[in-house]
């Protein structure tokens, strides 16, 4: 049986910033063709990362959600059981985040 890796990208801040991400999301692509690599982004810069070949799944997560939605989607991020989690770009307000995943 072959493992699969996964990948959990995380980017929550303006869209100008989240399309600079676009090259390294194609080059961990390159790098890591058969791994799962999944999105965490909020709503708006969604639509934009959905239209990505390299990425797996998007996944929403807005911090105006209730606090019962919030955690359920941390909890679903905690039962994916990813290998490694990269906050694109510096905002340390979300490294919880990637913490928080597992």
């Amino acid at each position: 049986m072959t493992l699969t890796e996964r990948i959990l990208l995380l980017k929550m801040d303006h869209i100008g910033d989240a399309l600079w991400s676009f090259p390294a999301i194609r080059f961990l692509r390159t790098t890591r063709p058969a791994a799962q690599i999944d999105m965490l982004c909020t709503p708006y810069l969604a639509e934009a990362f959905q239209h990505l070949d390299s990425l797996n799944q998007v996944i929403h997560f807005d911090y105006s959600w209730s606090v019962s939605h919030r955690w359920s989607v941390l909890r679903q991020l905690h039962r994916s059981h990813y290998d490694a989690a990269i906050v694109l770009g510096p905002v340390d307000k979300i490294n919880h985040l990637a913490y928080l995943s597992g």
